[in-house]
């Protein structure tokens, strides 16, 4: 939802796939929030999608942090014009974010964050797409995940889900989730933890 649903915004039409039903849920209700109507969702696992198929093609094909970027060719046989890759661009990912909000907070093993290399980022997917023929673009833009909250205790709540731990020490969650929160003028709290992506695209039909 958070790439399809902005998408749906610009675009005559656009499906968002998935092989969570929950998270297929939480896209829904924030469509239907957003009042969106030209998002056509699917329940399917990548590694059964059949361009042609079960999937039709589309002009543009994105793959944001997903198993589908791994599968370059398949990928680019959806895509009619352009395929594109979203993902972090050596700045915190999923369990370092998971780290920053839960460590300590919870009992288990600590979160350990994905060493960062930078001879294995970005530039792999760059390759690939280069070395099947294609002409890659490559652009780091800063990112982040944000989200408005009427109160401290509705984002403390909402984001508790993140963690598949149970939480043994509130004090300690709610100050880690306080770093990143922020008082509203009108009252709101606006949670906002910074990372940065890369978005890599090339024009399929060369």
């Amino acid at each position: 939802g958070r790439t399809a649903i902005p998408a749906a915004k610009r675009a005559k039409s656009v499906t968002g796939i998935d092989s969570s039903k929950k998270m297929l849920e939480y896209c829904r209700s924030h469509a239907q929030q957003e009042g969106i109507r030209n998002l056509e969702i699917l329940h399917m696992d990548w590694n059964q999608a059949v361009p042609g198929e079960n999937l039709k093609p589309h002009d543009i094909v994105i793959a944001c942090r997903c198993m589908a970027m791994g599968d370059i060719e398949k990928l680019s046989a959806c895509a009619q014009k352009y395929a594109a890759i979203v993902c972090w661009a050596n700045a915190p990912s999923i369990q370092e974010i998971l780290g920053h909000l839960f460590e300590g907070a919870v009992e288990g093993k600590p979160f350990v964050p994905r060493q960062a290399d930078r001879r294995i980022g970005y530039n792999i997917f760059y390759n690939k797409v280069y070395d099947m023929g294609y002409d890659p673009n490559c652009r780091i833009l800063d990112d982040g995940y944000y989200a408005v909250y009427a109160s401290r205790e509705d984002a403390y709540a909402d984001l508790k889900i993140l963690s598949d731990r149970e939480i043994v020490d509130e004090a300690r969650y709610h100050a880690n989730v306080d770093k990143f929160l922020t008082k509203n003028a009108d009252g709101t709290i606006t949670f906002l933890h910074r990372t940065r992506s890369f978005v890599l695209w090339w024009d399929t039909r060369i």
